[in-house]
This record gives C-alpha cells, structure tokens and sequence, in this order.
C-alpha cells in the first residue's frame, strides 16, 4: 500500500482508517506544538513556523515509509540506501520534533505558571511600592524633623546652661549628632559670646539658623514625596500597570507574544522606577531609608522570559533535570512515537503482508 492514496478507499481496511485518522490527529497535534515552540524561541512568523513544523513532520514520516519499503520482500533498487537514508532523515527529523514540542508542553505546563506569577508579582508590587515608598519617605521625615528640632531645643539649652555656660565638649556632642542630621556642617563664629544677654541672643540665631537649614532639608523631603508620586503617575507607569492589569485578568485567553511584551515592558518600567526610588533614598543620606525603599525590588530577570527559548530550557535540563522538563520529554515523545506508530504498523500495515 502506498503512502500517497486515498485512505477512503475500498481497498483500505477499517484497521488502516482508524490508524489514519489518528496519525493525522496526532500529526496536526505535533505540528502544532512544533510551531508554537519556534514562535517563541525565534520569533518565527506564524505561517513559516507551520510551514517549517508541517515539512518537518511530513520528512519524519517519509523516512519511516522509505524504512517499511526497504523491509519488503522482492527486489527493490537503492534497498539498503533507502534504509539508511530513512533512519539517519528519520532521528534528524524527529529530534529536531522532539526537542521542539517537549519545549512548548514544558513552556505550556510550567513556564506559562511561572509567567502568571510573574505577573501577578509585579502587578502587586507596583501598588505596593507607590504606597509603602511615599509611607517610608513620609515617615523619615517625620522622625527627622521630630529628631533635629530636639537636638536643636538641646543645644540652645546647653549653650544658655547657667551652670556651663557657651560651648563645650557637650554641646560639641550635639552639634556633631545635627549636622549628622542635616547632611552638612554648622558654621560656628570664631568669637561666640560666653555669658549674659549676648549668649542667649547667640544661641537663639544659631538654633534659627539650624532651623532655616532643617527646613531647607523639609522641603527637599516634600520635593521627594511629589518625585515619588510622578513616577507612579507618569503616562509610562499607568500604560504599563493597565497592561499588567490586562493580561493578567485576560491571561488564559492572551497569546504567549503579548504576555512576553506585557511581562518585558512592565519588568523595564518597575525597575526604572525601583532605581529613582533607591535614588531617592540615598539623596535623603539614610541607609536604613535605602533598604527599606529597595525591600520590593525585582533584581533578575523573570525566568519564564528565558524558557521561551528551547535551546535555554533544554540547556538547563541537561545541567539540571527537573521532573517537570522529564514528563515534558516523555509526553512529547508518546506524541511522536504514536503517531510513527499508527503510520507503520496501522495505514501502511499491508505492507509487509
């Protein structure tokens, strides 16, 4: 029986339809997974990657008919190339199946899984992110003004102590611990007064000062707390927190393509804000503030972005096997293997009566 004639034929048994029916199904399902998986590693164009899975398939099983040829009884010319040229066209063919559709029911069954998450996880962070940011900025504020306006009420009582009047190892002390606060130095006038009228009026100017330059720092926080509300408002971060929000609602029904764009885009755009933040955070000069601001930071690169790529995901598993990669491997080749399968020992069974 030939492998090119109609399978509707009388000649053909009911045995041979059914093998026919299921080595088309299984085929088409190869075909599909082939396809799916050069998409996403090369982002082949739709109709080449069926055209490429679909030449693929269709070689593997013309050297599996060229193998149940060589293996009939009579004469037959070329028998032995035939069988040679149709086991070495056959591995090639299959492996490049093989590898291709255990990439794609790997992809589909654990990183499509993984890429949710991903999603989700930097959906979530956006949030909150803008909320624990502003929080954590606001309440440094707070307790730095809370901290200096004391030190400052402490150095001006210091310096007007009636006990121990004018500066001293004390109010050094102080001084050191404001302009710690502050960020900056405190210039000190080389004759400062020591007792009297003139020694409160001096520390009364020295605490404005202090004050003057505090609330320099206050507004720099308020500046901050406006900068931190512009990252999260700007025209960028709304179209990607609204894509997140898209895909992640819509993700069953959403294209490997689109959750790839959307899981790119919004990875770029939080970590561009998560670096102005961390910015933020050391122009403040406090690093308990940095690495409370940093606490939600996404530093790698989503993994699900790699495993698109089959020549990562297979790369991976021969340096590290995973069980999910090896029923990835073993559906893929029952795939494979039953459609050989129906081929050779169902449509083209006579053969080798």
């Amino acid at each position: 029986m030939s492998l090119f004639r109609n399978p509707m034929s009388k000649d053909t048994t009911i045995r041979q339809k059914v093998s026919f029916a299921i080595w088309i199904l299984l085929s088409v399902f190869s075909v599909i997974l082939s396809a799916k998986s050069l998409m996403s590693s090369f982002n082949t164009p739709e109709a080449a990657a069926y055209g490429i899975s679909s030449a693929a398939i269709c070689l593997a099983d013309l050297a599996l008919y060229w193998i149940k040829k060589s293996r009939m009884p009579g004469y037959m010319a070329d028998r032995n190339s035939k069988f040679i040229g149709g086991v070495f066209i056959g591995l090639f063919s299959w492996t490049a199946i093989l590898m291709t559709n255990t990439h794609y029911l790997f992809f589909k069954n654990y990183g499509d899984k993984l890429r949710r998450t991903e999603l989700v996880t930097i959906q979530e962070n956006f949030e909150l992110t803008n909320n624990y940011a502003k929080q954590q900025v606001e309440s440094f504020c707070e307790e730095y003004s809370r901290k200096i306006i004391n030190e400052i009420d402490n150095l001006e009582r210091e310096i007007t102590n009636v006990y121990n009047p004018g500066h001293d190892t004390a109010s050094d002390k102080i001084l050191r611990r404001i302009e710690k606060l502050l960020g900056s130095k405190v210039d000190l006038p080389s004759n400062a007064p020591t007792s009297g009228r003139a020694l409160v009026n001096y520390a009364k100017e020295l605490a404005a000062n202090i004050r003057s330059k505090k609330d320099e720092n206050q507004l720099l926080c308020a500046q901050k707390m406006k900068s931190i509300d512009s990252l999260f408002n700007s025209s960028t971060a709304i179209q990607a927190v609204n894509s997140l929000n898209k895909i992640v609602d819509g993700f069953d029904s959403s294209s490997i393509g689109e959750k790839t764009a959307v899981l790119k885009t919004s990875f770029a755009v939080y970590n561009k804000i998560y670096k102005a933040l961390s910015d933020i955070a050391l122009s403040l000069g406090d690093d308990q503030l940095h690495l409370n601001i940093v606490k939600y930071q996404i530093t790698t690169t989503p993994a699900s972005i790699d495993l698109e790529d089959f020549s990562v995901a297979w790369g991976d598993f021969f340096k590290h096997p995973t069980w999910r990669f090896f029923v990835s491997l073993i559906l893929a080749m029952i795939i494979d293997i039953g459609s050989f399968y129906f081929l050779y020992r169902g449509y083209l069974s006579d053969e080798d009566e």
